[in-house]
Order: C-alpha cells, then structure tokens, then sequence
C-alpha cells in the first residue's frame, strides 16, 4: 500500500523557527551563534534553518530603521488615490514608504508619503496634476512627525508566531534615547549606514571588505556602536512575509475620535504600541487612519465591531479600506534613507 505523504501547510512553524523568528523580530542582527546557543544546535544548523527560512519566503529581508528627525523627516503624507496599476509608477518617488493596493472600492490605491516638510509635500503633490487624467487624487491627509503615533508590525509578526503555542505579545528593547547637540554624519558613517539599509544582519567584516578595507572591522564596529549609542540607529528590524505567517488580510481603519481622546494622548499611543493588529496608526487634523491586520476577514468583523461598541463614545468608524497581502506594493523607507544620505 502506497503512504500518502503527509501536506504541510506553507505557514506552518517548527518550535525551534519560532524561537528563531522571534528572537530576529527582537533585534534583527542577532547572529546564529546566539541564537544556536538558545536552541542548543550547532552554528551551522542554525544557518541552515535561516536560510530555510529565506527560502521560503517567510524572511523576505532585513532593514534597519534610522531616527528620522536627525535625518530631517517632519511631514508625513497619508494619500488616497484612484489610479490604473499601468501608472502606480508615477506616485512612487523615493519619498513614498508605503503603497497598497485598495480591493474593491472606489480608492484604488492609497500611498505614505514621508517629507522634510510641508513645502516639499505640496510640490511633489502639485507636481501631479499633469497626470490628472489618470492620477486622481481622491483625499490628501497631512500630519506632522508627531502624528506618527506607531509604525511597525512586529507586534503583529509576534503575535502570529505565538499564537500556534497561545502565547501573548512578546515585548522588545529599544536603542538608547537620542541625544542632542547633533553634529554632520562623516563619510565613513554615511557608507557603514548605507551597507547597513542594504542588509542590516552584514557583518561588520563584510562591511569592510566592501568597503575596500579602508576601515577596518573593528572600526566599523566602534562608528557602528556610536550611531547605535547616539541614537541615529534606532533598531535593526527583519521583514517578514504576512501571507506565509497567516496574515491574509489588511485594512485601513479611518476613524472620527471624539475631542476627549486626544486629551488622553498617552493613552492611545500605550493602546496602540501593545496591539497586536495595529501596524500603524497616524493622525491627522481630528482625524486617526489604524493600519491593522487581520488572519481573515472574521477576524477584521469582530474588531471592527469592538471599535464600535465598546468604544462607541471615543470612536466612529468612517472608512474601511481592505488591502490583500499580495497588494503590498512597497512597503520601505531605504529609497528616502539613500536620497537623504546622498545630500
């Protein structure tokens, strides 16, 4: 009799890539010496279950997140679009950061936009008026940095990975605060950042090496550290794939808040930071958009209808926009790092 080989499913996880996963969503340079010490294999093994894992799918890269206010970045852009996918190139210069692509509705894509300041935004939004036949610019949201009260889904990858064991949100450490007196980044810091918003996990040997060796490896540790210690590193991050970890749905969640939510400020942002479906959330005017996601659509029902009833006197829902996984179209901000360094 033949055995029928046992289907597994595309996001399925052993323990020991859980322990992986979530040990990368913490700091994603952690090596594979550290975390085959945890798992107590071999180095090597624990280099294959990573590029087990790469291949897959299941990590789709890893990116670092640089502190925005020393780069200059004061405006963000929360744009609704209705355009033809032939023509999603041109709402897609370096300053975009996220574009998604909006299922059955009248928006059919809606872009975040990051500036060093309103200026900027109106021209580059201005500039699209001579594709107005096929760009249509459907809502504009402006908001300063402040208005950024979370963007960052690793509570949502966490939350995907423990929840085969029934597990909570698993917190991470952040990067010392940054400090003042800020002084111009110097060549060589500009480069070893540079090689870092390529890979962020690349060795400081291997930084050298592509470096052409005129820093060494220990020195790319010592500027590496201080850009860590200052504060213009702030968090190394792995990305993730939301389909292969059961994330199958995403939406934008446009609400109303009543005046009294924004007097408990600290609140919301405490709310927001421990969700584990809010990948974003940003205000704008006395207006809040949540980019949330979801392991399906009941799932998006039953929070919806939480936001309703059990904060009907805080919120109202406008609008909810439903984005696939698959219409992620970028979702990044390396472009603006690289446009901003090269200045």
């Amino acid at each position: 009799m033949i055995q029928q080989k046992k289907e597994v499913s595309s996001n399925y996880l052993s323990k020991k890539e859980k322990i992986m996963l979530l040990d990368l969503l913490r700091n994603g340079r952690v090596f594979n010496t550290d975390i085959a010490r945890k798992l107590k294999i071999s180095s090597q093994a624990a280099g294959r279950m990573r590029r087990d894992l790469e291949k897959d799918g299941k990590i789709k890269g890893y990116s670092i997140k640089l502190n925005h206010d020393y780069l200059g970045i004061r405006t963000f852009v929360l744009a609704l679009f209705n355009i033809e996918a032939s023509n999603e190139n041109k709402v897609m210069p370096s300053n975009l950061v996220g574009l998604y692509k909006v299922i059955a509705n009248s928006i059919t894509h809606i872009g975040l936009y990051a500036f060093k300041s309103l200026a900027e935004a109106d021209q580059y939004f201005n500039s699209l008026i001579e594709h107005k036949d096929k760009i249509k610019v459907i809502e504009v949201c402006i908001f300063p940095i402040e208005g950024v009260i979370k963007h960052c889904p690793r509570n949502l990858f966490h939350n995907a990975i423990q929840e085969f064991d029934g597990k909570g949100i698993c917190r991470s450490a952040e990067f010392p605060a940054m400090k003042s007196n800020w002084k111009h980044l110097h060549e060589n810091e500009k480069e070893i950042i540079k090689q870092l918003i390529k890979q962020s996990n690349i060795s400081c040997k291997r930084i050298s090496s592509k470096l052409n060796k005129s820093i060494s490896r220990s020195g790319v540790n010592r500027i590496k550290s201080k850009l860590e210690n200052c504060g213009i590193i702030k968090r190394y991050n792995i990305l993730l794939d939301y389909e292969k970890l059961g994330i199958n749905v995403l939406a934008f969640i446009f609400v109303s808040p009543e005046p009294e939510v924004f007097k408990m400020h600290e609140e919301l942002v405490r709310q927001c930071n421990k969700s584990k479906y809010i990948i974003g959330c940003y205000r704008f005017n006395e207006e809040v958009a949540l980019f949330c996601g979801f392991k399906n659509l009941n799932e998006l029902e039953n929070y919806s209808n939480h936001i309703r009833e059990d904060y009907n006197n805080l919120f109202k829902i406008k609008h909810i926009h439903i984005v696939s996984p698959r219409g992620v179209i970028k979702e990044s901000f390396n472009d603006l790092y690289y446009a901003l360094l090269e200045n």
